[in-house]
């Protein structure tokens, strides 16, 4: 019996192409949304340089998650942990 180690090549469909990764986030923060609104038209250096502008910290985001956890707290207990890093890693949250 052989072992090939190589595996030979899939086309790659349009859908499988892109990633939850390449698609916009459902809120964009505005600092974030102008930069890519100026990136098309900017060099390498401009963009590193507006990058350097950007907060590194989105603390508008921040702040809506402290009001989140002020409202309906935050369960800490273990199993609700566990249960809840499980149903996203499986794709089931909600």
């Amino acid at each position: 019996m052989e072992i090939n180690r190589t595996l030979p090549a899939a086309p790659v469909t349009p859908l499988e192409a892109t990633s939850r990764h390449d698609r916009e986030p459902s809120s964009v923060p505005a600092g974030v949304a102008s930069l890519r609104a100026r990136e098309a038209s900017m060099p390498l250096e401009a963009l590193q340089e507006a990058l350097r502008e950007l907060p590194e910290i989105d603390l508008d985001r921040v702040l809506a998650l402290r009001e989140l956890l002020r409202e309906k707290g935050l369960d800490t207990r273990p199993e609700t942990l566990a249960r809840s890093m499980l149903g996203h890693h499986r794709g089931q949250e909600g």
